[in-house]
């Protein structure tokens, strides 16, 4: 059986076969640190990846990218991290990044205090203008990473919000706040101050710790784009290019399976795919009854609702087939 780590199955295993992820780091200063919070930051992206497998299941109109959080020293601050997450206290935190490279543009800037019995989220040292600065409890860290990962996706899975530019996106961020300001949302964490903050919608479907409600963070959603975006409509990648983020594509029979994904009706669909051989007879037959055969590329296509029919997600989690989400337009 493979050792590499992106074959083991996972709980989030339609993970394991896309390359549609998004990629954001935790800024650590204090080197020490580093090694603890890249074990967070493993614990968090599984965690996160798993909620974001469940609204992929969910949400049929569009694909969510899943993500990927990495605990980087100050030297490796760059460009490519739209989000920046400081876990160290600094005086002036937008400084204390921009002084290092003038050239850095980031869309937003929150900088994590720990600090016991306290989950708060208060404007930054410098008002207005400076980083969103959340003071929080060190047994609730990695629910604010998680909440702050699921807007990521959710925000990169709309085609018209992906292409603003960098005051498009600050904007968009802190019209989060105000929607959930208006309407009285309830909120896991506390707010103190009226300048517009960071907020995820996350914060307000989290209930406890460990306890997420999917379907409430999905209407929140909804209800927010809705309201602010009443005439921008979604357009999913087409079929070939969505197919071309497999990681398993080469395997695929190509001209195949887009012919039969074009006289489908419109919705989400599973790709399962054969991607390696076993040689138990048990896993033959069964790849025989499923899949017509054994061959590696051959695949099934599953309306979505069908996941849990006929044991296709015992059989996605399998070393030897690959899982993939495709939206027909």
């Amino acid at each position: 059986m493979s050792t590499n780590a992106k074959n083991k199955a996972r709980p989030a295993f339609l993970i394991n076969h896309t390359r549609n992820i998004e990629r954001r780091n935790i800024v650590i200063e204090n080197p020490s640190a580093l090694k603890e919070y890249e074990e967070i930051a493993y614990r968090v992206t599984n965690a996160a990846n798993q909620y974001i497998q469940a609204l992929n299941i969910k949400i049929h109109d569009r694909q969510l990218p899943y993500v990927k959080l990495t605990a980087v020293p100050r030297r490796e601050i760059n460009n490519k991290s739209r989000v920046l997450l400081l876990a160290d206290a600094v005086d002036n935190a937008i400084a204390y990044v921009g002084n290092d490279n003038e050239e850095l543009s980031l869309s937003h800037f929150v900088c994590i205090l720990i600090a016991m019995g306290n989950r708060d989220i208060r404007v930054g040292p410098r008002g207005a203008e400076g980083p969103t600065e959340i003071i929080i409890n060190r047994d609730l860290r990695e629910c604010v990473l998680i909440d702050m990962l699921l807007d990521i996706a959710m925000f990169n899975s709309y085609s018209f919000l992906k292409g603003g530019s960098l005051t498009d996106k600050q904007e968009f961020s802190f019209s989060k706040y105000r929607y959930h300001k208006e309407h009285a949302l309830p909120c896991f964490f506390a707010y103190h101050g009226e300048e517009d903050l960071y907020y995820s919608f996350a914060f307000s479907a989290r209930r406890t710790t460990n306890t997420f409600d999917i379907d409430k963070y999905i209407q929140l959603w909804d209800g927010f784009i809705k309201s602010q975006f009443q005439s921008s409509i979604h357009m999913e990648k087409s079929l070939e290019e969505q197919l071309k983020q497999h990681v398993d594509y080469g395997h695929l029979l190509r001209s195949d399976i887009l012919k039969d994904l074009a006289a489908r009706d419109k919705g989400a669909y599973l790709v399962l795919c054969i991607r390696k051989k076993d040689g138990s007879e048990r896993v033959q037959s069964q790849f025989r009854s499923v899949f017509r055969g054994t061959k590696i590329g051959r695949y099934k296509i599953v309306p979505i609702e069908m996941i849990d029919d006929k044991g296709y997600k015992k059989m996605m989690m399998s070393l030897y087939i690959s899982a993939f989400k495709v939206v027909k337009p």
